[in-house]
């Protein structure tokens, strides 16, 4: 599913890869800002273009996580230098302010969408909303069972129970960092669960399965 939420930054990266990379005879030429920065624009006006009128973008693959698109879309778009001030941010923060609560409840669209209006900085007026947002992450880290101290895909007030996957709980991360960067108190006890989490489910050769306990 992750991999689903990436396709619109791929695509654009993709398109943006000749640019960057050349051919193995090419291989001992540098790597000049210049090619960097043509890279980067054709993947911001690659983005641009596919965004919907009303200020969205969509997932072929995956409609449910429109939210976590758009916001994923915005975050890229942000990060390549634009600001709220530019129209396909303003639009995008413009449709990502109408939804409205209790959504979304997706692990990984709470999260991207903490994590794109953090980015977008616009002044105060999405703090009460980011701080809503966290408290629905925290809500849903698993407290019981196996797996304790990740997230499944579902935050939907079901009392800490559920199967947590790395990816999941990657994202729930996060959204939870960037939230706090931008004042919300998030538990102690949330980070420490956090923190067992990885720490005991890191493997002997150093790395983590998509779920707990598996090899």
């Amino acid at each position: 599913l992750a991999r689903i939420l990436l396709v619109p930054i791929l695509s654009s990266l993709t398109l943006a890869l000749p640019l960057v990379f050349q051919t193995s005879a090419q291989a001992q030429e540098p790597l000049r800002a210049e090619a960097v920065l043509r890279a980067i624009k054709r993947g911001r006006d690659y983005l641009i273009s596919k965004q919907q009128p009303d200020g969205s973008w969509s997932s072929e693959q995956l409609a449910t996580h429109k939210v976590g698109v758009s916001s994923l879309c915005l975050l890229a778009l942000l990060e390549s230098g634009l600001t709220p001030d530019d129209p396909a941010i303003a639009r995008g923060l413009e449709w990502l302010r109408t939804v409205k609560e209790p959504n979304p409840r997706r692990t990984y669209d709470i999260s991207l969408m903490i994590m794109a209006l953090a980015a977008a900085n616009d002044g105060v007026k999405d703090n009460l909303r980011i701080f809503a947002l966290a408290q629905r992450l925290e809500s849903g880290q698993v407290t019981n069972g196996t797996g304790v101290g990740g997230w499944d895909y579902f935050c939907d007030g079901s009392g800490g129970v559920g199967q947590p996957d790395r990816s999941n709980t990657q994202y729930a991360v996060l959204g939870l960092r960037d939230a706090a960067y931008k004042g919300v108190p998030i538990s102690r006890t949330t980070w420490e669960r956090i923190r067992n989490h990885w720490e005991n489910g890191q493997q002997a050769d150093g790395g983590w399965a998509y779920r707990y306990n598996q090899g």
